[in-house]
């Protein structure tokens, strides 16, 4: 006989989930009221006009700024501090100079790695057309290439989730298109969850599956969400993505 008092725990988010964010720098209110779920295996786009919060949202996702109220959680639990997220990508560039390639890329596991994870940092940097610079030092590599270390490195090191802020804003307008078509081949055999932030709207449509957009209402940010359309998922939509509807709706969205 079932106890009518019994209650089912809630079910673990299999993705990642953000409950009711709010979140406040002093007496200015940053966001409020920021809810998602980005479902497992997705890569969500957060896009924004600078200085809305976007970098600020993801520090909270990541654990490391405490929401003034709300939650995040994914399938480990609740985000109460660093450490839940580890795949970053963060704006500035962190790859140790001292160190290879290889040795960025299995970072901070690089003194430990077995044949397992060397074959899995080979098969990464291989993914992003790297195979022939693992035993060169970052200052050997050009401004595009330490990046796509970068994007290895998070892969490696988080087996579910990812989160990226501005990871392609660095560089040359072509070498930002060929690190989409990076980006794509890594996701094709790594799939994960996250999130990456972009001040522009046509790189989150071809690099992800859906969009929240940070808006600014009254004092405050607001989010609303687009999914992104299948026809963006080909192989070679730039030819026609920087004049469609889509892309130029979220342009309007933020501006």
């Amino acid at each position: 006989m079932n106890d009518a008092n019994s209650q089912s725990p809630a079910p673990k988010p299999v993705g990642i989930e953000a409950g009711r964010l709010s979140f406040s720098y002093g007496p200015k209110r940053v966001f409020d009221n920021v809810q998602f779920v980005i479902p497992a295996g997705e890569v969500w786009g957060l896009i924004g006009r600078s200085g809305i919060g976007k970098t600020t949202l993801l520090n909270v996702i990541l654990g490391l700024f405490a929401p003034d109220a709300g939650s995040v959680a994914t399938a480990f639990g609740q985000v109460n501090g660093p450490g839940r997220i580890r795949g970053v990508v963060f704006q500035e560039e962190s790859l140790l100079w001292w160190l290879t390639i290889i040795e960025n890329a299995l970072f901070p596991n690089h003194w430990n790695r077995d044949d397992a994870s060397l074959h899995r940092a080979k098969t990464l940097l291989d993914a992003a057309g790297l195979g022939g610079c693992a035993d060169l030092h970052p200052k050997e590599l050009s401004a595009g290439m330490r990046r796509r270390v970068e994007l290895v490195r998070a892969l490696l090191i988080d087996q579910e989730y990812f989160v990226a802020d501005e990871p392609f804003s660095a560089v040359d307008v072509q070498t930002k298109l060929a690190l989409y078509s990076v980006w794509r081949d890594l996701r094709k055999a790594n799939p994960r969850t996250g999130i990456i932030s972009t001040h522009d709207p046509l790189e989150a449509a071809v690099t992800c599956d859906a969009v929240i957009a940070l808006k600014g209402v009254m004092d405050s940010a607001a989010v609303e969400i687009f999914r992104v359309p299948e026809r963006f998922r080909k192989e070679e939509p730039l030819q026609t993505a920087f004049s469609d509807p889509f892309v130029s709706k979220l342009v309007e969205i933020i501006l």
